[in-house]
């Protein structure tokens, strides 16, 4: 099919795109294409798959209501179906891709910045506070937080004083990293520190590397071992309740919440994206750094 729109290039295919909406219409539009290029790290349009449309309406879900993702699913599929009528683009893969049409109910699941401070200070003990808050400033998914042992987490002082990282060990074989700010690292290694029994009284020792991170009251062996999933959700359960809120706050709130936070205080997509480790069939290499030397993590407030 010949290119009838007479455009060579992507930037020039959307100015005709926008050509005769109206101004608010342009800028609200263009702000929703500057999130999927932002996602797409800018891939031409041409090179767009249906894998990709996907991995971006998944990612949007955690930051955005419904009805938000509609609109902007709605201005990526129209934009790919003008392209393919002009002749820009041989196929139409936007066409697959269905809007939402759930209830909005993503609001009700998001913590303000305030509630997620006063969820992490809720606990009592040092543990569960260090817990909360790593959920919360790594997006961690409660099974990458229970799996932690002392031996996956070093400083990295190139960073700023004080900054963690966590490499994670999600289900099957999934490995991700993710980045502690000093207020949370400095939170999870003074739990190290532990005091155990002997034929003399309590002595304190230092966990070796192998040991757990965020360990159980339950005792093996005379030792804790991992935290349960289950124990997790009782302890952000009670959490919520000492913090007086009355919702049914589950630990992968956290994990929006963190999504939410990023997002209003203009963190870039892309780096939002790498840090909650979003699982992707057409994964480019950057989801995982041995490495990473920015974070939505550190731009939060914490």
């Amino acid at each position: 099919m010949p290119n009838f729109s007479g455009a060579k290039t992507d930037e020039r295919l959307v100015e005709l795109w926008l050509a005769r909406r109206a101004p608010s219409t342009r800028r609200k539009y263009a702000e929703d294409l500057a999130k999927f290029r932002d996602f797409t790290e800018n891939e031409p349009l041409a090179a767009v798959t249906l894998s990709d449309l996907y991995d971006f309406a998944g990612f949007i879900s955690v930051l955005m209501a419904p009805s938000s993702q509609g609109r902007v699913l709605a201005t990526i599929k129209s934009l790919l179906s003008f392209a393919n009528k002009v002749g820009y683009l041989p196929f139409n893969v936007g066409a697959a891709v269905e809007l939402p049409k759930i209830k909005d109910t993503l609001s009700e699941r998001i913590l303000t910045e305030a509630e997620a401070h006063r969820l992490m200070n809720a606990p009592r003990n040092a543990r569960d506070r260090a817990l909360l808050s790593v959920l919360y400033a790594g997006a961690l998914r409660r099974e990458e937080a229970v799996r932690l042992k002392w031996r996956d987490l070093k400083d990295r002082d190139d960073l700023g004083g004080g900054v963690g990282q966590a490499t994670l060990f999600g289900k099957g074989s999934k490995t991700g990293i993710a980045l502690l700010p000093a207020s949370v690292y400095s939170q999870v290694l003074a739990l190290r520190k532990v005091s155990e029994g002997t034929a003399d009284g309590k002595a304190e020792r230092y966990a070796a590397e192998d040991e757990p991170v965020f360990r159980s009251r339950k005792r093996r062996n005379g030792l804790g071992g991992h935290l349960e999933v289950s124990q997790v959700n009782r302890i952000v359960a009670k959490a919520a309740k000492d913090a007086g809120m009355d919702r049914p706050i589950s630990p992968h709130w956290l994990r929006h919440a963190h999504a939410s936070h990023a997002h209003a205080r203009k963190t870039d997509l892309a780096l939002i994206r790498d840090t909650l480790r979003h699982s992707s069939i057409a994964t480019t290499g950057r989801y995982l750094h041995a490495r990473p030397n920015d974070s939505s993590a550190l731009h939060l407030g914490l």
